[in-house]
């Protein structure tokens, strides 16, 4: 299935390069998740990276004294698991660092220009 179309159309990728685009496309792959099912577990192997076309994620955290709450909501054209790019690549935050990872140690400019549209991302999480 070409998934060039869905792939550059989403918000998170507007204005990337169209080659970068046509690479990512070919690594993509369409999945859906049913409500309430976990899609990352805190302290796992972080294996993916996906975009949100329709509904919503909610982040959830442990508390000690309240037990799981929602930390954060995601919603359609918003990206999920960019932590994924980052050491320690577990749970929300796979293993070693993406420069050894096979797609971007090939493409670092794909990672460059993913990289650079996370990073307000990370900066607005952790400056909260």
């Amino acid at each position: 299935m070409d998934l060039r179309a869905p792939v550059g159309a989403h918000r998170f990728l507007a204005e990337m390069e169209p080659h970068h685009l046509d690479l990512l496309a070919g690594c993509a792959s369409i999945k859906q998740f049913e409500g309430g099912e976990m899609i990352f577990r805190a302290g796992q192997p972080a294996n993916g990276f996906y975009l949100i076309e329709n509904g919503a994620v909610a982040i959830e955290g442990s508390v000690f004294e309240h037990g799981t709450i929602t930390t954060d909501t995601l919603a359609a054209g918003e990206p999920l698991g960019w932590s994924w790019m980052f050491p320690p690549m577990s749970g929300t935050s796979a293993h070693g660092p993406p420069s050894q990872r096979p797609f971007f140690s090939s493409m670092p400019s794909v990672f460059i220009n993913i990289a650079t549209k996370i990073s307000p991302l990370v900066i607005n999480c952790f400056g909260e």
